[in-house]
């Protein structure tokens, strides 16, 4: 009995640390893949408290269609998305930009949500994390 006990602790304790030792394998899933190179995810590090920071994402038009970034929506009020309105030509790279107001602090996770003439029906979501440092009084 002291040795299923002793297991069953030992699985409950093991399981979340493999968890979280993971990488996350990020796969586009979407009409976009073999012809669109992403940077996926992106971080800013620690950054100071209310002072807006900026995430850079670059991408890459690895078809042999002309790429156009119909829309860009971040994924809360927080964070403003900019993207590039001019097509981007077949072996092109492009600059997406998200912003973060960094007016809370601590950790933070944002994602803006990408849509492109390859995929009309399915968004691809890029993120950024980073940690905003403590107010000074």
């Amino acid at each position: 009995m002291k040795h299923f006990v002793f297991y069953t602790l030992a699985s409950i304790l093991l399981v979340p640390a493999r968890l979280l030792a993971q990488d996350i394998k990020i796969e586009d899933l979407t009409d976009n893949k073999g012809k669109v190179e992403w940077t996926w995810r992106v971080s800013v590090g620690e950054v100071p408290f209310d002072k807006p920071v900026t995430a850079r994402f670059d991408l890459k038009n690895i078809s042999s269609d002309t790429l156009l970034i119909k829309d860009v929506q971040a994924g809360c009020h927080c964070t403003i998305a900019e993207f590039p309105k001019d097509p981007i030509a077949p072996g092109q790279t492009a600059t997406l930009k998200a912003t973060y107001d960094a007016h809370n602090e601590g950790q933070f996770f944002k994602t803006i949500s990408v849509l492109t003439n390859f995929d009309l029906h399915h968004l691809v979501t890029l993120s950024f994390l980073g940690t905003v440092k403590a107010k000074h009084n």
